[in-house]
């Protein structure tokens, strides 16, 4: 229900555009951007990702309908044997053309922020929330499994009931509760980060809305047990018996991230530059993987290991959000690890 991501998935930011200008996008997307990876990039590395270990595709964006090659490469996904799940604000089903790219997902996950007031303010459209609920429509028509992923607030705690009815109403089999991260454009909005206390809140109403739901929707929270993870550190390390030449990166990084500049970063959309794997507009995937997996991956690991010891607190509050932190962790220099990507900065 919680915890670490199953599966081994690659994280691919279709784009950056979007027709909406979300206050919580932490991918800085919106209607004024352009950048977007051609499929004539994408094609090979799907290739390279699924021989690398990586079994799930997850498309998201910016708005990832808006992107035009998005039949190509979702059936060259397919091809290749790999589930295809996607992000979606679920806006824009409003054609045949957009309905008809519903059926190329194995699951597509609607993005709810509460009852139609919450969700136009943070949407910034006084249609967002009227939309959306056609494009559920749209995607329920056509049979494909759907969620949807709610970003936690503070003020959206008191809505969760809400919404776990309003999903299971729907026909979602999923429920995924993120909290909210202060990156990207949600900088703006600290008055709304989760508390300790509040992460807390968010756990226990989570094991209330799976005892409600269950089994016809389950219920997944975006965080972390400090007592599983004492007893599994490996959940936040990654690999910790070492990583060799012979290994896949998909034992070693899950998620991968690919941004929409063609950048690879390792777990999180917002990990300092220095700690990312490099660009895919100059190295494939294959020559990126074997590089960093000599080399750089040792440095991210002992700041994984370095922050754990850190959060692995007695008298802290039970849960956290472990990707927040290990975001913010990337941009200190007083971890382990962080010397040394200052060192790497440098020489890039």
């Amino acid at each position: 229900m919680a915890g670490a991501m199953l599966g081994s998935t690659i994280q691919v930011h279709l784009n950056r555009s979007c027709n909406l200008k979300c206050a919580h996008c932490y991918s800085m997307s919106g209607p004024q951007h352009r950048e977007a990876l051609a499929p004539a990039i994408l094609l090979p590395l799907l290739t390279q990702a699924r021989a690398q270990g990586y079994t799930t595709l997850s498309l998201s964006g910016g708005e990832p309908f808006l992107y035009a090659g998005l039949a190509e490469v979702a059936a060259e996904a397919k091809r290749l044997g790999m589930r295809v799940v996607g992000v979606t604000n679920g806006t824009l089903m409003n054609t045949e053309s957009r309905r008809s790219l519903i059926g190329l997902f194995d699951l597509l996950a609607i993005s709810v922020d509460g009852p139609e007031p919450l969700h136009n303010a943070l949407r910034q459209s006084d249609s967002a929330y009227t939309r959306m609920l056609r494009g559920i429509e749209a995607v329920r028509d056509r049979g494909v499994p759907f969620g949807i992923i709610h970003t936690v607030t503070r003020q959206s705690l008191s809505h969760l009931l809400w919404l776990a009815d309003f999903a299971a109403g729907k026909g979602a089999a999923l429920l995924q509760l993120h909290p909210l991260g202060i990156v990207g454009a949600a900088a703006d909005l600290e008055p709304m980060r989760l508390t300790g206390e509040d992460l807390a809140r968010l756990y226990i109403a989570g094991l209330a809305l799976r005892g409600r739901h269950q089994p016809s929707m389950r219920v997944h929270i975006d965080l972390f047990s400090r007592e599983i993870v004492r007893g599994n550190p490996a959940l936040v390390i990654p690999n910790m018996m070492g990583c060799g030449r012979a290994t896949l990166l998909a034992a070693a990084l899950n998620p991968l991230v690919v941004m929409a500049n063609g950048d690879l970063s390792p777990i999180c959309h917002a990990m300092h530059p220095s700690f990312r794997l490099g660009n895919l507009h100059e190295m494939s995937l294959d020559t990126l993987a074997t590089t960093y997996l000599d080399g750089p991956f040792a440095r991210f690991r002992s700041c994984c290991e370095g922050l754990w010891n850190e959060l692995d607190q007695p008298d802290e509050w039970p849960y956290f959000n472990w990707y927040e932190h290990l975001e913010s962790a990337s941009y200190r220099r007083d971890l382990p690890g962080l010397v040394d990507r200052a060192k790497a900065s440098a020489s890039a």
